[in-house]
C-alpha cells in the first residue's frame, strides 16, 4: 500500500469551510462538510480535522479585519525565530540563483547556522 501524503489546509480552505458552515441551516453534520470539502477542493477531510477547524481555535478567522493572510499554512509562531529568518532569506538566495534546496541541504544550513547566532 503506498503511503497517503499528507495535505495541510490552507487558511483560506478553513475559512470557507467555517463559512459556508455558518450559512447554511440547520448546521450540516461533520460528514456533510467532509463532502463538501471533497467536492469543493478535492480532498477528503478526517473527521478530526473538521471538528479541529469548526472550533473554536480558528474562530479569528471568522472576523473580516482578520489580519492572518488567506493563503497561509502555518499559524504556529516560530520556535526560533532569528534562524528561521536566516534559513528563509538563504533559501530564497538559493532559490533565485535556480539551485534546489532539499530537506537535508536545509538541516545542514540550519545547523551552519545555529552555530553563528548568538
Amino acid at each position: 500500500m503506498p503511503p497517503t501524503r499528507l495535505h495541510t489546509m490552507k487558511t483560506e480552505q478553513h475559512c470557507a469551510l467555517r463559512s459556508w458552515y455558518s450559512q447554511q441551516n440547520p448546521r450540516p453534520t461533520q460528514k456533510a462538510c467532509i463532502e463538501w470539502f471533497l467536492q469543493t477542493y478535492n480532498h477528503r477531510l478526517t473527521q478530526s480535522t473538521v471538528s479541529d477547524s469548526l472550533s473554536s481555535r480558528f474562530a479569528s478567522l471568522d472576523s473580516p479585519t482578520s489580519s492572518i493572510s488567506p493563503t497561509t499554512q502555518r499559524r504556529k509562531a516560530a520556535a526560533w525565530p532569528e534562524l528561521e529568518a536566516a534559513l528563509f532569506d538563504w533559501q530564497k538566495c538559493i532559490d533565485e540563483s535556480g539551485e534546489i534546496t532539499t530537506g537535508d541541504i536545509l538541516q545542514e544550513k540550519a545547523k551552519q547556522i545555529w552555530q553563528l547566532l548568538p
